[in-house]
C-alpha cells in the first residue's frame, strides 16, 4: 500500500493549493498506486486542474516509491521559477 501522502503533496505543489488541513487529511490515506493516482487525479479535476499523462506518470512514480515527492516539488519551483 502506499501512502496517499506523498502523492497528494506533490500534487498540491503543482495545483498551489496546499493546506496543513488537506495534508492532514491525505496522510491518513492508503491505497495501491494506481488508485492514489486515479483519486488525486480526480480530486485536480474538481478544482478546475487537469493533470497530463506525464504528470500522472510522476505521481505514479511517486506513490511507487521510485520518485521522492521533495525531488519532484523541487523539479516543479525550478520548472515554473520564482513567484513574482
Amino acid at each position: 500500500m502506499a501512502s496517499v501522502d506523498d502523492v497528494a503533496a506533490a500534487l498540491l505543489a503543482k495545483t498551489g493549493t496546499i493546506t496543513t488541513r488537506k495534508l492532514s487529511y491525505y496522510s491518513r490515506q492508503l491505497s495501491d498506486p494506481d488508485t492514489a493516482v486515479s483519486h488525486a487525479a480526480a480530486n485536480a479535476a474538481i478544482e478546475g486542474q487537469e493533470l497530463d499523462d506525464d504528470w500522472q506518470e510522476t505521481l505514479r512514480r511517486i506513490a511507487t516509491g521510485e520518485a521522492s515527492v521533495d525531488d519532484v516539488i523541487a523539479a516543479e519551483i525550478r520548472r515554473i521559477g520564482p513567484s513574482a
